[in-house]
């Protein structure tokens, strides 16, 4: 007969096999909860740089469309700049992504007075609606409206500068982008100060 000490090992050896497959089976876990943590914040890091690099392309559009409103003194000059200014608006929910993603992020809360960046963005959709409408050179009231609208482009533009998508393909990047990390998503509320700027019923201030 064994003896109980021989017995006694043997248990310890069984118990030690199953305690070292736990622990394993633990790791592999946790190292499969930091993977899947990882894709998730890589791909929430590439949403993040494609809509920043909509809200760009966006508002270069605009600024590019409304500048040649501006200038236009014919029907057909008019008509040019307003196709442009149609064809910018594929990119906006972009920037309403983009600015509200950031203003989530930074936990910032936006304020009741501000508009949200998409309820901007219809207001824009609109003004362009009612300017389509006439013809030639822009009158007063459409030129006031127009240069409202560039200047509140114009310092989302600059505001956009900030943020660099050059780094997009990499993934530490692209996962503090979703954590805020150096600070990017401020940007967030100095687009929604930016928008206001423009007035709340769509009209020109």
């Amino acid at each position: 007969m064994e003896s109980k000490s021989t017995k006694r090992s043997y248990a310890l050896a069984v118990t030690l096999v199953l305690l070292v497959f736990s622990l394993m089976g633990n790791v592999l876990l946790y190292t499969l909860y930091l993977k899947n943590g990882m894709d998730r914040g890589v791909e929430n890091g590439k949403q993040i740089v494609r809509a920043a690099e909509g809200a760009k392309r966006h508002v270069a559009s605009v600024m590019d469309g409304t500048a040649g409103l501006l200038e236009a003194v014919s029907p057909e000059e008019r008509a040019s700049a307003l196709y442009r200014l149609g064809l910018s608006l594929r990119d906006a929910d972009l920037l309403a992504e983009f600015t509200e993603t950031a203003v989530k992020i930074s936990g910032e809360d936006a304020a009741a007075e501000r508009r949200s960046a998409s309820d901007f963005i219809l207001s824009v959709e609109r003004s362009f609606g009612d300017i389509a409408n006439g013809a030639g050179v822009l009158t007063a009231a459409e030129r006031k409206e127009i240069l409202a609208i560039r200047a509140a482009y114009e310092q989302m533009q600059g505001i956009l500068d900030k943020f660099d998508t050059s780094a997009g393909d990499n993934k530490s990047f692209l996962i503090r982008l979703q954590n805020g990390g150096g600070g990017w998503a401020v940007i967030g509320g100095q687009l929604l100060d930016a928008m206001s700027g423009f007035g709340a019923a769509g009209e020109g201030q």
